[in-house]
């Protein structure tokens, strides 16, 4: 009977980590600046992730979209992901109201983990980017960490539920 048990509930925790356990999250990212954190499923395991910045403390303004793949760890509330995408950053000239007319595009990869609690999703990613400007003249490999806390716009039902509601 208790290996009976053990299977059923190895099979129930194999089958409810998928990924993650949202469709839609919108909130507010913590790095060199604070911004703002879109991230849409549209894939079962892949989400695109778009974050963005004005400038407001580190005096550059700043663009992702990155597609992400979602591996789940114990559950699909606790997961890491990689991914990969592109990003457009402006440099401030001094003032606030001025921004270099030549913007520093790139390609960046992305990895880090995420935990759900209720509608409230917390990650944390690093994101090294390369610049791809044939006329930049500074480091052409950087990077971007931060903390992003976004709620939860649109749940997703677990497979179990799903189950569960078509037997009853």
């Amino acid at each position: 009977m208790r290996k009976l048990l053990c299977i059923a509930l190895g099979i129930v925790w194999m089958w409810s980590s998928n990924a993650q356990s949202y469709n839609t999250a919108f909130g507010l990212r913590f790095g060199d600046d604070l911004g703002f954190s879109f991230t849409q499923r549209i894939l079962d395991h892949t989400t695109v992730d778009l974050n963005a910045s004005d400038g407001l403390f580190s005096q550059h303004k700043f663009v992702s979209l990155q597609m992400r793949s979602h591996y789940g760890v114990i559950t699909r509330r606790f997961n890491f992901f990689l991914g990969a995408g592109g990003f457009l950053r402006a440099r401030s000239l001094g003032s606030d109201e001025v921004f270099d007319v030549s913007h520093i595009k790139g390609v960046s990869g992305v990895m880090g983990a995420e935990f759900t609690l209720g509608r409230i999703n917390i990650s944390l990613d690093y994101m090294p980017q390369y610049i791809l400007n044939k006329d930049y003249s500074g480091q052409k490999l950087t990077a971007d960490s931060a903390l992003s806390v976004k709620y939860v716009l649109w749940k997703r039902k677990s497979k179990i539920k799903k189950f569960l509601e078509k037997i009853f």
